[in-house]
């Protein structure tokens, strides 16, 4: 499946770690450890991980 593709929408999903963190800052979030990159930019095995970011409240 190529990412992007109209069988897989999800895969066309992405955003910078600076605009999350200053969305959550502006509801009172915060980044509660170092975020954990997927695979989804390195391996053409699917599926594929996401990147995870774990946020509390501030």
């Amino acid at each position: 499946m190529d990412p992007g593709s109209e069988e897989e929408p999800t895969y066309a999903i992405a955003y910078r770690l600076e605009y999350l963190l200053s969305v959550a800052a502006r509801h009172g979030l915060r980044m509660r450890r170092d975020p954990q990159p997927g695979t989804w930019g390195v391996s053409t095995r699917r599926p594929a991980s996401m990147d995870l970011v774990v946020l509390e409240r501030a």
